[in-house]
């Protein structure tokens, strides 16, 4: 379940992000390995994604325009929107309560079957980039004024936290090149030195509301497990944390509830009278 959201933000997403060839793909494979080593139940979300719209944006990256490359990024992840889905089945065990259970122990029933979802929630979606990231990363700071960045910043789903592989735009420029040269893709147009130069300053202009940030070095490959220990160990800490304050939430809800129902089965019982 999505352990809580402020704004569209969910807890349980990760998001890895950075230059290109910064080690995000790589990262998410050992991490997604680690996790799922640890219990977890682990989605991987990449984009460009292999459907439709994720096509399309691969190959306007190779030969198009960024802007084109965009919207059709946009509209990747807006196709993959239901891949979260399957992480609401939980709520459908907090939120079939009968009018029975209103009168016979609700608030405790309630309070158990939120208790065993916090608890059972070992579910972690682990994304490759972030469409509103990488507006930001490649289109500068002034979009964020623009209209349909607020409007998609509203609508899509934001993580709890945002992991940010760190390499130098030299290192991202070499890589680049060494995978281009062994598999024979052509390089993106974003992976040239100069727009790897400006994407990495515009990478520290990247921020959402209720979202937190951290950095990871990814810029040794002979590290490669060092730096995916570093991401496990992470977004255990986030995860831990935001469980906690669930957890304070449903008591500080319990109680309330209990005391307004109190004061309604209180005010009933007079009028019975």
């Amino acid at each position: 379940m999505f352990e809580s959201m402020r704004f569209n933000t969910i807890d349980n997403l990760f998001v890895l992000y950075g230059l290109d060839a910064s080690g995000k793909s790589t990262q998410a494979r050992i991490v997604k390995k680690k996790l799922e080593g640890k219990g977890y139940e682990v989605h991987h979300i990449k984009t460009p994604s292999n459907g439709v719209w994720g096509t399309v944006q691969r190959g306007l990256l190779v030969g198009g325009s960024k802007k084109r490359a965009a919207v059709f990024g946009f509209l990747d992840f807006l196709s993959l929107m239901p891949e979260f889905g399957s992480a609401r089945k939980t709520d459908n065990e907090v939120r079939n309560i009968s009018i029975d259970d209103l009168t016979n122990g609700y608030l405790d029933d309630i309070f158990k079957k939120l208790e065993k979802a916090n608890a059972s929630s070992k579910v972690i979606y682990l994304m490759e980039r972030h469409p509103l990231f990488d507006a930001i990363t490649y289109f500068g700071p002034k979009l964020k004024k623009n209209w349909y960045y607020r409007a998609f910043s509203f609508l899509f789903p934001k993580p709890g936290l945002a992991i940010r592989m760190k390499t130098s735009p030299e290192q991202s420029f070499e890589r680049a090149k060494k995978r281009s040269d062994d598999t024979g893709q052509a390089l993106e147009i974003t992976e040239n030195l100069e727009a790897l130069v400006e994407a990495d300053d515009n990478l520290g202009e990247v921020g959402l509301r209720g979202v937190k940030f951290t950095d990871v070095d990814t810029s040794d490959e002979v590290e490669e497990e060092e730096s995916a220990e570093e991401i496990v160990e992470v977004i255990g800490e986030h995860k831990k944390k935001t469980e906690r304050n669930v957890k304070k939430g449903i008591t500080k809800t319990v109680r309330k509830a209990k005391k307004i129902l109190k004061e309604g089965l209180d005010y009933l019982r007079r009028e019975d009278q």
